[in-house]
């Protein structure tokens, strides 16, 4: 089903982002999905993730991996981006893409305009979470991920990063790779 528009009574996130963009506009949802990189001006109300409907809730802990043109990871997100499945990410994570053209193995895969085209596809279907409390499991800037799943209630953490894969699970969210997640909302059809 996708994201729904929620019924008067449902909660709704409150979020602080950027300023608007036209390709990134769900005035059918009554939301405004947008990226900004570093500032952001506009106040926009988006609903809570307990009236999102959906098949699997994910978390993708590195958007670079999607950035490659073809694979595994780009097969995956043609497939997590199917109306059945919500993406769900944060302010920190969905800034990662952006930081990472800086990088010079990056920088054979994907420019800056690649990077934005990505972006706004996943902005059109992503989830956003503000999370409230920071999650401490090891000392790794991939806390932001874990805390994000939490918040989101995600199913899934899809990761390559060996020292979250080791976990194995966090607070009953699953952590897997993309091979397994591919296989996992694969399946769905």
């Amino acid at each position: 089903m996708g994201m729904v528009k929620p019924e008067s009574g449902d909660d709704w996130i409150y979020v602080n982002r950027c300023k608007p963009h036209p390709e990134t506009m769900r005035p059918e949802l009554g939301e405004n999905l947008c990226y900004n990189g570093h500032s952001g001006a506009m106040k926009r109300l988006i609903p809570a993730f307990s009236s999102i409907q959906t098949s699997e809730r994910l978390t993708l802990d590195s958007l670079v991996f999607a950035l490659i043109k073809s694979g595994r990871p780009r097969t995956f997100l043609k497939a997590v981006l199917r109306p059945d499945h919500a993406l769900i990410l944060s302010e920190p994570i969905i800034e990662e893409p952006s930081r990472a053209t800086e990088d010079e193995k990056i920088k054979r895969y994907a420019d800056d305009e690649a990077v934005a085209a990505y972006l706004r596809v996943l902005l059109s279907k992503a989830v956003f979470v503000r999370p409230r409390s920071r999650v401490r499991v090891f000392n790794n800037p991939d806390d932001n991920v874990l805390s994000t799943a939490k918040e989101g209630d995600a199913d899934f953490i899809v990761t390559g990063d060996k020292h979250m894969l080791e976990l194995k699970e966090f607070k009953g969210i699953k952590i897997v790779t993309v091979e397994k997640a591919l296989s996992i909302v694969g399946r769905k059809r």
